[in-house]
């Protein structure tokens, strides 16, 4: 799916002051969204149309399900890269510090594009900068990484419906879609514009040419049962979602809970606070915190935040 977002990170990355410019060090480019929304995807994407800039290569590495030290995993990626770069066994350092001296001079004398996937901390990506001017960071994550200097982040979001009916069609053709319209945007409605989602349902109906799209809708409108309808080989929203809230801190958590419990899809910070009994400042704090962590959207012009469907029903699930 073509995304505006892609010529915005590209450009960013090949601007004048890229590899051989004169007006600073190489460009960070940062992604960020909700967990399904296609960053590491997007991120792909730009990397490819990143060639001709970066003509040493692209250096990869997705820290997804990494649940050890940041210092070990920063050190096991270090090693595969030093590798890459063409290091000898025997030659790559056995400290960190080390490690990040000679992957950082190696950086120096090439034009790289170094891509990190699913970072959840920046001390995971601090030892992975490449510094100089001749190589660029491109990395993602689910909530905006502050502390990582001279990035630019760009928000990724949720699928538009013209969008998300796009997507379906690609996957599951144009005639499917032409003679069930309205149930295609139901589908989209009911996977909350996730491209993820959209891209499982497609699937799922691809490997079953005899089911017409209405019938994935009744089994998408039972809401207790949606995420498991969500869920199609190594693709699963459920499994996303629960390791999206493995990084939350436990207040935050039950905070989520009581709004998932209390508030429908959207609330004002007057109904927050009454649900968790706090005053109206501090029901603001915790309300941006989850926008923070991409599990609510908002405020908007009327001051409400919503909750993206699949999250809510996730919350509600997990916390019944």
């Amino acid at each position: 799916m073509g995304r505006s977002e892609h010529h915005q990170v590209l450009q960013h990355l090949t601007q004048s002051n890229a590899p051989g410019g004169l007006f600073g060090p190489s460009p960070v480019a940062s992604i960020y969204g909700p967990p399904g929304v296609g960053k590491s995807v997007l991120a792909v994407r730009v990397a490819n149309s990143c060639r001709l800039r970066y003509v040493d290569g692209v250096l990869y590495a997705d820290l997804r399900g990494d649940t050890g030290a940041d210092c070990h995993a920063s050190y096991t990626v270090l090693h595969r890269f030093l590798r890459a770069l063409g290091m000898g066994e025997g030659e790559i350092p056995r400290g960190l510090t080390e490690r990040i001296g000679a992957y950082r001079s190696l950086l120096a004398e090439r034009r790289v594009l170094v891509v990190v996937d699913n970072v959840v901390r920046d001390e995971q990506l601090q030892p992975l900068l490449p510094g100089g001017f001749t190589s660029a960071l491109l990395f993602t994550s689910r909530a905006p990484l502050s502390t990582i200097p001279g990035a630019r982040h760009f928000p990724l979001s949720l699928f538009t419906a013209e969008q998300s009916l796009r997507l379906l069609t690609r996957i599951v053709g144009e005639e499917r879609v032409l003679d069930e319209r309205r149930m295609a945007e139901e589908i989209a409605e009911l996977c909350g514009h996730l491209p993820l989602a959209i891209r499982i349902v497609g699937q799922r109906l691809v490997t079953r040419p005899h089911w017409c799209l209405s019938r994935m809708v009744h089994r998408l409108t039972d809401e207790r049962g949606r995420l498991s309808e969500l869920s199609h080989g190594e693709l699963d929203v459920r499994a996303r979602l629960d390791a999206h809230l493995v990084s939350l801190a436990g207040a935050s958590r039950r905070a989520l809970a009581a709004l998932a419990r209390a508030c429908g899809g959207s609330f004002t910070l007057r109904a927050a606070a009454s649900s968790l009994g706090c005053s109206l400042v501090a029901a603001e704090d915790v309300a941006e915190t989850l926008v923070d962590h991409q599990l609510l959207e908002g405020p908007d012009s009327a001051g409400r935040y919503a909750f993206p469907v699949l999250t809510r029903l996730h919350a509600r699930e997990r916390f019944a």
